[in-house]
C-alpha cells in the first residue's frame, strides 16, 4: 500500500525511503513495481533488471530504448 501511495502522489523524497520500498518490493517478488521505484531513483540498471525479473518486458524495452539501446533486441527476443 505504501508503494501505491508514493506512486499516486509522485513522492520523490526522501530517497532512502524510496530505496527501502524498492528493496521490500523486490523481496516480496513484486519486481515490476520495484523497477518503477528504481527508475524514479535513476538507478536505471537496477530498474531494467527488476523489470526483466518480473517479466515486465514492455517496461524493460521502453527503458532500454531510452538508456540501453544495445539491449533492445535481446529484450524483444526474450519477450517473444
Amino acid at each position: 500500500k505504501a508503494a501505491q501511495v508514493i506512486l499516486d502522489h509522485d513522492i520523490q523524497q526522501p530517497v532512502q525511503m524510496l530505496d527501502e520500498v524498492a528493496t521490500a518490493l523486490t523481496r516480496a517478488g513484486m519486481h515490476d513495481k520495484a523497477g518503477d521505484f528504481y527508475e524514479r531513483l535513476n538507478e536505471l540498471q537496477r530498474a531494467l533488471d527488476s523489470y526483466v525479473r518480473g517479466n515486465a518486458f514492455r517496461k524493460a524495452v521502453e527503458l532500454a530504448r531510452k538508456c540501453f539501446p544495445f539491449r533492445v533486441v535481446e529484450l524483444q527476443e526474450h519477450w517473444g
